[in-house]
């Protein structure tokens, strides 16, 4: 499988590199829409995702509140591999095999997040049709001779 791959392999290098993709311009809390006086804070101490809490209406978010990510529990190195993917066109069947996940709950996730990927990345490149697998010429009966 040729997909790109970031540097890194922490968990926060994939967070810094989906939270680009989903927040181009930073975050912006969902409900007051503020970008400025957005403080980091944690309410999770196991959390891989900071929660947010905005200045402003004193609401906390985190980052994949509002996006296509929320309410996925799936980390972020394990997000960046499924995106990268989906971008190429793989089959879901495939993608839970490589990353040994349920290909039903993957499904749903796809989903999910396929217009998004769509709309980021483009379309998924064109697969090329199977090739079908040249039958036998058939031997002609012996009830009946002289027919094909």
């Amino acid at each position: 499988m040729n997909y790109q791959r970031i540097n890194g392999r922490t968990e926060s290098r994939y967070f810094q590199k989906l939270l680009k993709l989903v927040h181009p311009e930073g975050p912006r809390c969902p409900y007051c829409g503020a970008q400025e006086d957005l403080h980091a804070c944690r309410r999770h101490k196991e959390s891989w995702i900071p929660d947010y809490r905005c200045t402003h209406c004193g609401c906390v978010f985190n980052a994949w509140t509002g996006t296509p990510f929320q309410g996925t529990h799936h980390p972020p190195s394990k997000l960046w591999p499924i995106i990268m993917q989906i971008r190429e066109g793989i089959f879901t069947t495939e993608i839970a095999r490589e990353l040994d996940c349920q290909r039903a709950h993957l499904s749903e996730f796809r989903h999910q997040i396929q217009h998004w990927v769509t709309s980021v990345f483009g379309p998924p490149p064109k697969k090329s049709p199977r090739k079908k697998v040249a039958s036998k010429a058939k031997k002609p009966c012996s009830a009946h001779k002289g027919w094909p």
